[in-house]
């Protein structure tokens, strides 16, 4: 893996002005924050043993960075760790925060982006639909599983995507009152 193959101009950074793109960034990190606090209050009245959710990002959780004018601390990485037990073992996975506003027909995932993810093999995405709203819903989905949802790729922004049906994800298997085995062991792609 070179550095070249994953700068930001690769991947994430669109057809939209860079200052476009910087405001979206920054309105997006404060949503996928207020996204995972959630997600870690969740997990811990689950049943999954032990969970931690460790931001393991740049600096400041949140925060942009800039460097020379250039936003510098986006990468493919996921910004956090997910740890916990299970079968006797510690687990761990990176989860990457999707943000969907809740009056969308559809997520949007970026190809190049997917198959990044899916090459460091324990990423799991946080999908979550409504942050803002009292009532968000949450999914976790492999890269490997939006990949394989039978969605040909589409140009969007100037970027191959993958324009998913929201319909097509069962949100109601998350929900804060069926606990009654983990959370990260359901299906959350409907068949």
């Amino acid at each position: 893996m070179t550095a070249e193959k994953y700068n930001v101009n690769d991947y994430k950074f669109d057809d939209r002005t860079k200052e476009q793109f910087i405001k979206d960034l920054q309105d997006g990190l404060k949503k996928e924050v207020h996204a995972i606090n959630i997600f870690r209050e969740i997990l811990k009245t689950s049943v999954v043993e032990k969970p931690e959710v460790i931001y393991v990002g740049s600096e400041e959780e949140g925060v942009v960075i800039y460097e020379d004018g250039n936003v510098a601390n986006v990468d493919i990485f996921p910004d956090y760790l997910l740890k916990y037990k299970k079968h006797r073992r510690i687990r761990c996975n990176l989860v990457e925060v999707k943000v969907c506003n809740p009056h969308s027909k559809f997520a949007y995932f970026k190809k190049k982006q997917l198959e990044q993810y899916d090459e460091l093999d324990n990423v799991v995405i946080l999908f979550v639909m409504g942050i803002s709203t009292d009532s968000p819903k949450f999914i976790l989905v492999t890269p490997n599983q939006i990949m394989n949802m039978g969605i040909e790729a589409e140009r969007v922004y100037g970027k191959e995507t993958y324009r998913c049906n929201v319909d097509l994800f069962n949100w109601e298997k998350f929900s804060p009152i069926q606990r009654d085995y983990s959370l990260l062991d359901k299906k959350y792609i409907k068949e």
